[in-house]
C-alpha cells in the first residue's frame, strides 16, 4: 500500500505543469496529496464537530484535474472578504494535511496557514471549472449558486442593452465604464442640451425593466440622484410629455411612488399625469410594485386618487405579464423601507386599496371592506381587521 502511494506522489508531482504563480505554489505545497477532502464550512471560527464530509476523492486522476484546473488571475488577488468561506478543500498525503483551502463565494481561494498574500481570484473559466469538478463528486451547492450569479450577469447585460436604446452612444459608453455612482452621474450628465429631453431619458433608464423597484443598480441609483436634482419646472414639463412610453411611465411612477417624490413635481403636472400613472403602476407584474404604488397614490390623495384606488378594488386592473427577460434581476442594492403600517402584509391588491380608500374617506369603502373580510383570509383578513378596529375607535 505504501509504495503504491509513493508511487502516486512521483506521478502526481510529475503530473503537474510548473507554473510562476500561486497555483504553483500551493501544487508544491501539496505534493504527494493522495487525499481531498471536500467538507462543509470554512478555515476560520470552525465548528469541528458540525462539519460534514461532502466528498472525499482518492483518485489520482480526479486530484490532478481539481489541481489542474485552478487557475488564479494574479492582478485581481491579494484582498478578501470577511467571511470564513464554504465548502473548503482539504489535502492529504496519508493522515497528513498538506493544505487547506477555503472557497470564497464562488470567486476566490483562501490558503489557511499558506504562503499567499490575501485571497487567490479564480478565473472566470477556473471558477466554472471547479464548480463542475465539486458537482461531479456530488457537491451540487456552488454550481447552482454559479448559475444563478451568471443569470444576474446576463440580466445586468441585458439592462445596458435597453439603456443603449435610451442613451447616446458616447454616454452609455462611459455609463457602462462607470464603477461608482459618482462616475456614473458625470457619464448621465450629457445626455442632451435640452434639459426637458435629459430629464424624459432618466425616466426611461429608471423605468425600463419590470423589476422590484427596491432595488437599485448603478446606472439607476444615479438616475434617481440626477431626477431629483432637476429644477421642478423641467420635472413638470417631463411629466406633462410622458404619453404612452412604458419606459418613461415605469420611471416616473418608481420616481413619485416609490421613492416618495411627489412634492417635488408641480402639484398641477402631478394632478394631469396622475391617472395615467396609477393606471399604468396598478398593472406592474410584481406585486410589491403595485402596492408602493397605491400607497403612494393614497399620499397625493384627491378625488383622482380615489378614483384610481377604486379600480383596483373593482378588480378592473390587468396584470402584466413579467416578462422572461426581467424575471432574474441584477445585482445591485437594496433600500428595503417599510410599507404603511394599515396595508402591511397583505397580498390582495383589493383588500390594499379597500383598506386605503377607507383611510381617504371615501364612502364606499367601508361596505367593500365588509365585503372583502368574507372572501380573505390569513394576513390579508388581519388587515381589514384592523381596518374595522381603526374606523370603530
Amino acid at each position: 500500500m505504501k509504495t503504491c502511494l509513493a508511487a502516486a506522489a512521483v506521478l502526481l508531482s510529475l503530473a503537474l505543469p510548473a507554473l510562476a504563480g500561486r497555483e504553483d505554489v500551493l501544487r508544491r505545497a501539496v505534493q504527494g496529496c493522495d487525499r481531498v477532502r471536500v467538507r462543509s464550512g470554512g478555515t476560520c471560527h470552525r465548528d469541528e464537530a458540525g462539519e460534514k464530509t461532502l466528498a472525499e476523492v482518492t483518485k489520482l486522476t480526479d486530484i490532478l484535474a481539481l489541481l489542474r484546473g485552478i487557475g488564479i488571475d494574479e492582478a485581481a488577488s491579494g484582498g478578501g472578504c470577511f467571511c470564513c468561506g464554504d465548502p473548503t478543500f482539504e489535502f492529504y498525503r496519508g493522515e497528513k494535511l498538506l493544505a487547506m483551502v477555503g472557497w470564497h463565494h464562488g470567486e476566490a481561494l483562501r490558503w489557511e496557514g499558506g504562503t499567499w498574500s490575501g485571497d487567490g481570484a479564480l478565473t472566470s473559466k477556473s471558477a466554472e471549472f471547479l464548480c463542475r469538478w465539486l458537482a461531479e463528486h456530488g457537491v451540487e451547492g456552488p454550481l447552482a449558486l454559479l448559475g444563478e450569479k451568471r443569470a444576474r450577469e446576463r440580466a445586468a447585460e441585458e439592462r445596458m442593452r435597453r439603456a443603449a436604446k435610451i442613451l447616446p452612444p458616447p454616454v452609455c459608453a462611459r455609463l457602462e465604464a462607470a464603477r461608482s455612482r459618482a462616475e456614473a452621474e458625470a457619464a448621465l450628465g450629457g445626455i442632451d442640451k435640452d434639459p426637458i429631453a435629459s430629464a424624459l431619458a432618466l425616466l426611461r433608464l429608471y423605468g425600463c425593466h419590470e423589476g422590484n423597484w427596491d432595488r437599485y443598480t448603478l446606472p439607476e441609483s444615479a438616475a434617481r440622484r440626477l431626477l431629483v436634482k432637476l429644477p421642478p419646472e423641467v420635472l413638470g414639463e417631463a411629466f406633462g410629455r410622458l404619453g404612452s412610453d412604458a419606459w418613461a411611465l415605469t420611471g416616473a411612477a418608481r420616481f413619485i411612488f416609490e421613492n416618495e417624490n411627489e412634492r417635488i413635481v408641480p402639484t398641477e403636472a402631478l394632478a394631469k399625469a396622475l391617472p395615467g400613472l396609477a393606471a399604468h403602476a396598478f398593472a406592474h407584474p410584481r406585486r410589491e410594485a403595485r402596492h408602493s404604488a397605491m400607497a403612494g397614490v393614497f399620499r397625493v390623495g384627491g378625488p383622482p386618487a380615489a378614483a384610481a384606488l377604486r379600480t383596483v378594488l373593482a378588480g378592473a386592473v390587468k396584470i402584466r405579464d413579467l416578462p422572461e427577460s426581467d424575471r432574474v434581476e441584477p445585482d445591485g442594492a437594496v433600500e428595503s423601507k417599510g410599507r404603511m403600517a394599515e396595508i402591511r402584509g397583505a397580498t390582495d391588491d383589493r383588500v390594499v386599496a379597500a383598506v386605503l380608500l377607507g383611510k381617504l374617506g371615501d364612502p364606499g369603502a367601508e361596505g367593500a371592506i365588509l365585503k372583502l373580510r368574507e372572501e380573505v383570509t390569513g394576513p390579508d383578513r388581519e388587515c381589514l381587521d384592523r381596518a374595522v378596529s381603526e374606523r370603530e375607535q
